[in-house]
């Protein structure tokens, strides 16, 4: 102050002047902080608002003290007009149900997908909400919406201010957002059309195919004038170690070319798009139509867990271990139970599937509904996991092996996400938040499992082993044969009245179809069960109330030549029973097992716990 020229006396004044401003804006800032009426803070920010403000240039330095947007300290009020409270007229109760409908329908999973990822949320009223990705453009969505509830009329503006703040705008071509390869690959081959010149009624592969016919396709293509066309496309290639990987490349193609594998991939990708929505109506039919005793779950495997210590060494940081979770949703009687279950195992496929399963049922039974009838699954359509031969097989067995009937539905490639992905990334970051706030040492499978018992949350945690996988994957491999031919093109099993089962491109829940046992409409296909044993195959079977084991001779017809074997007295050892070989039917048969282990010094056979496990369970049931 000195230096600007102001004598001793006069810096008093500048202080208490500073002092008064200081004071009386953070008096201000607290009063506006603790207002909840929006109508009472409007009055505070039309106090602030005005020409002196903006005058001596104070708007970004009064904005920043008293915490309110530079936008309504700068707005200009006139001062001739009483300061009166804003009054916002009430939603009617009509339109207050508009509102929940439109934000229910935008949380629809054929409208919208959970994000997986344990980073992926946004804070809602101080709470983590799993973030979610519209698998549309909003301007389709309420097209949608509209063609589904004609006697709604919501303006476009409205529906899109309707929006859960939760739900993020999708973005075609985006690689993170996008997870689909065909609907990836069509908006590519639209964004190079629109390049191109031509006029094309939109970039969303869906709007287009639903708007555009193939005449209306084939003059659009007819005016491409190049001779090459070069575009973006995602691929499968081997990598160099016999591993194939999804990348994007540049290729540039003839004309002629391009244009059939345009309308090529148009007419799948019409049909990928009907499966679509077949199976989430399907879904949805499912959740508002459960039958006393039928319950309906819905699982999928999460991204495995990495275990991070809160302060590790250099060495650990590359040699992470990794909890795999498998996150299961179970529905019945308007309500859903939600589990993870976890384990060291990286194995993700058939055989950690009935592990799981077979450690689900008994809590389903004991702890939801107690006269379990019928389990409808809903997964994603991997091979490697849920789409394969010992899955059909399980749900050609589901009785045998749990107790009840099953039927196995599968999502459209690519569109299989929900309420599994969410569940997934909530327990991986609560995990996290664990780890970094209260220093929790999870390192395996078992601390993972110890620190979620004792975290009080609404999702419970099973704990299954490696071994289980590896028990399991023995009791499989004696199962019988089914091969189902066009195994990519499934979308939903349920067992035949025959031994065996039926498979359908799409589901379907129709009235001669639901649950039905030897009913179904048309586009089912038949798949028996092989009944022929080959030669020197081990199996049980029952002879009155005794139950045997031996090895197939040969068979003729129905008739099944088999030479059996005997307990050693006082042994754990199976030994050849005297005199020739059994005569039985081939109905007494319970199952196939696995071969025994001769052991050459002892001279008997030792069958594992695994194999007679399974021969007791079956026989109990």
């Amino acid at each position: 102050m000195a230096s600007d020229g102001l004598s001793p006396s006069k810096h008093q004044g500048v202080f208490k002047e500073l002092v008064t401003f200081n004071a009386l804006s953070g008096q201000i800032r607290e009063n506006i902080d603790n207002q909840s009426d929006m109508a009472t803070k409007q009055v505070c920010h039309r106090i602030l608002s005005g020409k002196v403000v903006k005058k001596y240039k104070s708007v970004s330095l009064l904005s920043s003290k008293v915490n309110v947007s530079r936008q309504t300290v700068s707005r200009y009020v006139d001062c001739t007009k009483p300061l009166k409270p804003v009054k916002f007229a009430k939603l009617s109760q009509a339109s207050l149900q508009l509102k929940q409908q439109v934000r229910e329908y935008f949380l629809r999973y054929d409208n919208s997908r959970m994000m997986p990822g344990k980073g992926d949320y946004v804070m809602l009223d101080g709470n983590k909400v799993q973030k979610k990705v519209l698998n549309d453009y909003v301007y389709n969505i309420h097209s949608k919406f509209c063609a589904e509830n004609p006697h709604v009329k919501v303006a476009l503006s409205s529906f899109y201010k309707c929006r859960p703040l939760h739900c993020s705008l999708t973005k075609f071509c985006d690689r993170r957002t996008c997870l689909c390869q065909r609907h990836q690959n069509m908006a590519l081959k639209l964004s190079s059309l629109k390049k191109l010149g031509l006029n094309i009624v939109s970039t969303s592969p869906d709007r287009f195919a639903e708007q555009t016919t193939d005449e209306q396709l084939n003059e659009l293509l007819g005016g491409l004038e190049c001779t090459t066309v070069k575009l973006a496309k995602w691929v499968h290639r081997n990598d160099g170690e016999d591993q194939q990987r999804t990348v994007l490349v540049e290729v540039e193609m003839p004309l002629e070319e391009f244009i059939t594998e345009v309308k090529s991939e148009m007419k799948e990708f019409r049909g990928h798009v009907k499966r679509i929505k077949e199976q989430y109506s399907a879904l949805k039919h499912i959740k508002g139509n459960l039958k006393e005793g039928e319950v309906l779950i819905q699982m999928d495997f999460a991204e495995s867990y990495n275990c991070t210590a809160r302060e590790a060494v250099q060495n650990a940081y590359f040699a992470e271990p990794k909890v795999s979770l498998h996150p299961t949703v179970v529905y019945h009687n308007s309500q859903h139970y939600s589990y993870v279950f976890v384990s060291d195992s990286q194995a993700h496929n058939a055989q950690a599937v009935l592990v799981i399963i077979s450690k689900l049922m008994p809590i389903i039974k004991n702890e939801i509904v107690n006269n379990l009838k019928h389990v409808i699954y809903f997964t994603d359509s991997p091979t490697s996991q849920y789409r394969n031969c010992s899955i059909f097989n399980a749900v050609v067995n589901h009785r045998q092996m749990f107790g009840c009937d099953a039927h196995w539905n599968y999502f459209e490639a690519g569109h299989g996400k929900g309420p599994c992905d969410g569940i997934g990334g909530t327990a991986k970051r609560l995990a996290d938040q664990s780890v970094r706030s209260h220093g929790t040492l999870i390192h395996n499978a078992e601390t993972f499992h110890a620190w979620a018992g004792s975290s009080n949350q609404k999702i419970k945690y099973v704990l299954y082993s490696g071994q289980e996988v590896s028990d399991m994957k023995a009791s499989l491999d004696a199962d019988p044969a089914l091969t189902v031919p066009g195994t990519m093109t499934v979308h939903s099993v349920k067992p035949s009245g025959t031994p065996g089962m039926v498979s359908g491109g799409t589901s379907c829940y129709s009235d001669t179809c639901i649950c039905g046992e030897n009913t179904r409409c048309d586009g089912w296909s038949d798949h028996p069960v092989s009944l022929i044993y080959p030669t020197q195959q081990w199996i049980a079977f029952q002879v009155e109330d005794e139950v045997c084991l031996g090895q197939v001779q040969k068979q003729e017809g129905a008739i099944l030549h088999v030479k059996c074997v005997q307990l050693s007295e006082g042994s754990e050892l199976y030994n050849w029973s005297d005199g020739d070989c059994m005569k039985i039917q081939r109905q007494t048969v319970l199952c196939k097992i696995a071969k025994p282990t001769f052991l050459k010094r002892r001279n008997g056979f030792r069958f594992t716990v695994t194999t007679l496990n399974k021969v007791d369970k079956i026989v109990n049931k």
